[in-house]
């Protein structure tokens, strides 16, 4: 993800997702923040802690790739405080698979910042980077086993 105010490499567990990108809107109009199930988060946050890994509970957007540097968007985001980061389509995921009755599960670290861009960064940025994914996956691999 990508965030205006966290460091790279630190992980996210989002509790709740605003959808930007608007498929969610498209099939709930009058609901575009996505609730995360609580279940998962416990899940998730149980491992986090145990393993003693630093991570941040908040509230993300989703925002396609396309549409990060649309005004209105950028404004929106800027406006919101609430709002740690964005993401491509956690919203999309969280809500489409409630809807099939699957449990989703979403944890996220900040790959992008205003000090390193989605593509640059000195070789410690890339490995901070490598070193998170590395973290999250194995977390996940222990929520699920």
């Amino acid at each position: 993800m990508g965030s205006e105010t966290l460091e790279i490499g630190q992980v996210v567990l989002p509790y709740e997702v605003d959808d930007r990108a608007g498929i969610v809107a498209i099939d709930s109009p009058h609901h575009p923040v996505v609730e995360v199930d609580a279940e998962s988060i416990d899940s998730i946050e149980r491992v986090l802690k145990d393993s003693g890994i630093s991570f941040v509970k908040g509230k993300t957007a989703s925002v396609p790739a396309v549409l990060h540097s649309i005004k209105s968007i950028k404004d929106y985001i800027s406006r919101r405080k609430d709002i740690l980061g964005v993401e491509l389509e956690l919203s999309t995921f969280h809500h489409f698979g409630r809807k099939l009755g699957l449990r989703t599960y979403g944890l996220l670290y900040v790959w992008d910042n205003p000090k390193h861009d989605i593509l640059s960064g000195p070789l410690e940025v890339w490995r901070t980077r490598m070193r998170t994914l590395d973290l999250i996956t194995q977390t996940a691999l222990a929520v699920l086993g």
